[in-house]
Parts: structure tokens; C-alpha cells; sequence
């Protein structure tokens, strides 16, 4: 299935994908808005990162994605990151700092995620930071105080912070 024709695909939902699946999704130059509700790889695809207008990714339930590469920091236009269910998931790039248009993230059961990148702090249009039930966070880091539009950080769960950081 060839998409990297389909100019005017925007928005693509789907239930279950796998490595293949999202690569050939990839080469939608002009998509805006990915859900996908079940990927079956242990990496969300580098090739991910050349979709350079997407502004909305939701990655949700997918019960083997282990980690997110570095190049994520490419999607300069992302505004939405929904991660929630990726319970095999222990942690955000670095590179994730570098996604300035982010309002919104949702790590929510990600029950493996055990530390968030000092680098979210250089987000400053972050309003939305779902946390509930990442049992393994253990922690904040100081940085998320440089957040100044952060509205909202949801803890629910998250039984192991035990301190918030000062900032």
C-alpha cells in the first residue's frame, strides 16, 4: 500500500498496526493527526519522525512499544502526545525538549515509565501532563517548573513520588 500519494490524507485512525504498517504511514507527508490504538512493535518507528507536519500522535494501548526513538524531536509541530497504555514503556527521549509546540502529554499506565527527561522543561507550552498510574515514576524532575503555562500534572497512582520538586 503506497500513501506517500495521498496529499490530502490528514488524519489516519486505526486499530492495530504493526512496524510495517507504520512505515508505510510514514511516507504521508502532510498527515496531521495519527491514532493508532495498538501497535505491535517494541520501538515506535524512526521513520515516524519524517512526517514533519504531524501535530497529534496517539500511541495508545500498545502493549509491546518499549521506547521512543530520539528522533522524535524532529516533530516540531507536534501539539498532542498520547502515549497512555504503553505499559512497557520506561522512558521519553531527550529529544522530546526539542517538540517546543507540545501542550499535552499523556503517559497515563505507563507503568513502567520510570523517569521523565530533565529536557521537559524547555516545553513552555506545555498546559497537560497526565501521569496516573506510572507506579514506577519514582520522581519529577526539577526542570518541570521552567514549564510556565503548565496547568495541570495528574499523579493519581503514582504511589512511589513521595517528594515534588521544589520548582
Amino acid at each position: 500500500m503506497a500513501l506517500k500519494h495521498a496529499k490530502h490524507l490528514r488524519s489516519v485512525m486505526v486499530g492495530y498496526l504493526n512496524a510495517e504498517g507504520a512505515n508505510t504511514i510514514s511516507q504521508v507527508k502532510y498527515l496531521k493527526y495519527l491514532a493508532v490504538s495498538e501497535l505491535d512493535c517494541e520501538k515506535l518507528p524512526e521513520t515516524m519522525s519524517d512526517v514533519w507536519s504531524l501535530q497529534a500522535l496517539h500511541v495508545t494501548r500498545s502493549y509491546s512499544l518499549i521506547k521512543i526513538p530520539e528522533s522524535i524531536g524532529k516533530l516540531i509541530k507536534l501539539r498532542t502526545l498520547n502515549l497512555s497504555g504503553c505499559i512497557e514503556l520506561k522512558s521519553l527521549p531527550d529529544s522530546i525538549g526539542d517538540c517546543h509546540m507540545i501542550s499535552s502529554i499523556d503517559l497515563c499506565s505507563c507503568s513502567k515509565l520510570t523517569v521523565l527527561p530533565d529536557s521537559i522543561g524547555k516545553l513552555q507550552k506545555l498546559r497537560t501532563l497526565n501521569l496516573s498510574s506510572c507506579t514506577e515514576l519514582k520522581c519529577l524532575p526539577d526542570s518541570i517548573g521552567d514549564c510556565q503555562t503548565i496547568s495541570s500534572i495528574d499523579l493519581y497512582g503514582c504511589n512511589k513520588i513521595t517528594v515534588l520538586p521544589d520548582s
